[in-house]
């Protein structure tokens, strides 16, 4: 069965422009460029952590690293969607691509992660882990956005559903009147009321840490 399927051809589907086609390549360079990208990922993960086991510290490590190193897409720039290790070669994401790479990284560090495009009706999509006894937290790798308690440990989700979190900025700190929008550059939010209103909206319709696991 082995010699059978690797004898043979399979598909890779690759999107450019929300545009999915289908190419032909044999399944023995299918496995090879699996294995090569997990060797990657294993690499990169290992040489940003290299300085600590921490996994709070992990997650904040990838995140900066993703965010210094992965820029927005333009309007005028190619969207392709391919393997995740695509968005590391090619430096450039949509918001979707960040919180996909990050969950994936995340994931090679030994940090459970997933992610969601959607809250509800809301396009946003946010990144999801677990750094201790499966409770869960947030982070926004797309703005670099990601949420405290008063401990400044990472906010659970009942917390983010409370509004019981502070919002940080993996280069900033902490965000503010004064800086946030430079954080949001793309002029999402005309003042800084509402920008907290518009997460403290989206963040009630996070799924219980109970559903998750």
């Amino acid at each position: 069965l082995i010699v059978f399927f690797l004898g043979r051809d399979g598909i890779r589907y690759v999107g450019t422009n929300y545009i999915v086609t289908e190419q032909s390549i044999p399944n023995t360079q299918k496995v090879f460029e699996f294995f090569d990208r997990s060797f990657k990922y294993k690499r990169l993960t290992k040489s940003i952590n290299a300085d600590t086991t921490n996994k709070d510290d992990k997650v904040l490590n990838i995140s900066k690293w993703i965010y210094k190193n992965v820029k927005k897409i333009k309007n005028n720039e190619i969207i392709i969607d391919n393997h995740p290790w695509t968005i590391i070669e090619r430096g450039i994401a949509t918001d979707d691509q960040y919180s996909d790479i990050l969950s994936v990284l995340l994931i090679y560090a030994d940090i459970e992660s997933f992610f969601y495009n959607r809250l509800n009706s809301i396009w946003h999509p946010i990144t999801f882990f677990s750094t201790t006894k499966k409770k869960w937290s947030i982070l926004d790798p797309y703005y670099g956005v990601y949420f405290l308690d008063s401990s400044l440990n990472f906010s659970t989700l009942d917390q983010d559903k409370n509004k019981d979190f502070i919002m940080y900025h993996l280069i900033l700190g902490k965000i503010n009147e004064n800086n946030f929008r430079s954080i949001f550059s793309n002029n999402k939010f005309d003042s800084f009321d509402g920008m907290k209103n518009y997460y403290f909206n989206l963040l009630n319709d996070l799924p219980t840490n109970q559903s998750i696991n």
